[in-house]
């Protein structure tokens, strides 16, 4: 796991918010016209293909475009 060496909650918040916006690099925001936009993998690492990629990475991705996803859909409610 990836917090098993950090001991308080802060240091663990730390690691996964420095985690998510490692990770926002590698999303970019696709325009849906006048409803917005949502985020959607543009850039890999290591400029390879999608196949190419570990199945762990291309996870992590797609869970931090979802759930940014759901909260930008959230505030647009509104």
């Amino acid at each position: 796991m990836i917090l098993k060496g950090h001991k308080t909650p802060e240091e663990r918040l730390n690691r996964i918010i420095s985690d998510i916006s490692r990770y926002m690099n590698y999303l970019g925001m696709v325009s849906l016209g006048m409803a917005g936009g949502q985020y959607e993998i543009k850039f890999l690492p290591y400029s390879k293909s999608y196949d190419e990629h570990p199945f762990w990475l291309i996870n992590k991705l797609e869970y931090i475009k979802n759930m940014v996803n759901k909260g930008l859909s959230e505030t647009k409610k509104k």
